[in-house]
């Protein structure tokens, strides 16, 4: 049961880092000519923004930095 994942332990240390990488792919999103219009609700890009995230930082990663 130790493989389960604990979505309360977050350490300081990976939250500050999810925060930069989704401040930043957020950003590249605003940025990108297609993504960036005003045609793209707001919400979809935030959520999209989140899932990119997730993907790249997975919640339970190693602090190897």
């Amino acid at each position: 049961m130790s493989d389960v994942l604990n979505l309360v332990d977050f350490s300081a240390g990976y939250a500050n880092r999810f925060l930069l990488a989704f401040v930043r792919v957020i950003s590249a999103l605003t940025l990108n000519p297609f993504l960036g219009a005003s045609r793209i609700p707001a919400q979809g890009r935030v959520g999209l923004a989140m899932f990119i995230t997730i993907a790249l930082f997975p919640p339970g990663m190693e602090n190897d930095i």
